[in-house]
């Protein structure tokens, strides 16, 4: 049996028993259509930037590429300041009140163990919210740290809707993450490819994270997950805002098309999310920005997926250069 990975640990919006996200649409910014940033080709050398050859008799220099030294020393102060924000990050998370907790805190704080370098940061709000969710003792999503456990009877309990209405994205998702033992049916990935994807908010990034949780459990060929993630990573593209809005669920919502865009391996602007998210950490170390009679899980939410990004970025930036990275889970 293949391990579950950290890409397999689904968002889960709902609490145990729920049958509707708690970021409901009409709460949830829609962003207007940003152009993807591409890389732009370098300009041609000039007069000035053109190397000169040494006189003789001159000393050559060694040669090494423009800025290095500076990217390098940068990436560095990087790699510092996400490491601090995780710390923050953590203990902001182990401090929330455990009554609060849903059955997703655990799926959360499970994938940033497994992500972080420093494994042991979270120990004590995993050890919360598992203990939280595991009261739910049929939840199918306790496989995502119990291997073992079985699909559920009813996995094709629901139908896929034909008439452009969505549902729960955890029906979806179930499927997915037993489609090593039962296949996922036509319709669900004719649905998952079509009518739930919502222009790029939280349907789109369960979408997404369907797809990349069949890829990982061996489901679907790599290059097929590729082709068919590719329409969906580029709507994730399309309605990612270029920095975070002022509310928790903009932040919510940005972090995590940050997330299903990196581990469907779309990372040229990844400095630029992990940049984004470090700035806008609040002292406390969450990543809350309440309004008025918001939900205090909001909240936690929103801190644990950025958290997760960012642990999984920093594991990538830490790890030997012999390995390059990944899809998580591969």
């Amino acid at each position: 049996m293949r391990p579950i990975s950290t890409a397999v640990a689904l968002l889960l919006y709902v609490a145990s028993g729920c049958d509707q996200p708690p970021p409901p649409s009409a709460e949830t910014p829609t962003h207007g259509p940003q152009t993807p940033t591409t890389s732009r080709e370098s300009p041609p050398a000039t007069a000035s930037t053109k190397p000169r050859l040494p006189r003789e008799g001159q000393p050559v220099a060694p040669t090494t590429p423009p800025h290095t030294a500076a990217t390098t020393d940068h990436s560095q102060t990087r790699i510092l300041q996400v490491d601090q924000a995780l710390d923050g990050a953590a203990h902001w998370l182990a401090s929330f009140p455990r009554e609060k907790l849903r059955f997703d805190a655990a799926v959360m704080l499970s994938a940033i163990s497994q992500a972080d370098p420093k494994p042991q940061r979270f120990a004590t709000a995993l050890q919360y919210a598992r203990t939280a969710a595991e009261r739910d003792d049929d939840n199918p999503f306790l496989r995502l740290w119990q291997p073992d456990f079985p699909p559920p009877d009813d996995l094709w309990r629901w139908e896929p809707p034909r008439d452009g209405s969505r549902v729960n994205p955890n029906r979806p998702l179930t499927e997915a993450l037993y489609c090593d033992h039962i296949p996922i049916r036509q319709a669900t990935l004719d649905y998952i490819l079509g009518p739930m994807r919502d222009d790029g908010q939280y349907h789109t990034t369960h979408a997404a994270w369907a797809l990349i949780v069949a890829r990982d459990l061996g489901c679907f060929p790599p290059q097929q997950a590729h082709e068919l993630l590719l329409p969906i990573v580029a709507e994730l593209a399309q309605f990612q805002p270029e920095s975070p809005g002022p509310a928790t669920l903009d932040v919510d919502l940005y972090a995590e098309q940050a997330l299903m865009r990196y581990l469907a391996m779309d990372r040229q602007q990844a400095h630029i999310w992990v940049d984004n998210l470090v700035q806008r950490q609040n002292p406390d170390g969450s990543w809350a920005f309440p309004q008025d009679d918001e939900p205090i899980y909001y909240g936690y939410h929103a801190t644990g997926i950025c958290a997760w990004f960012l642990a999984l970025w920093l594991q990538d930036q830490t790890r030997d250069p012999k390995h390059p990275p990944q899809p998580h889970g591969s």
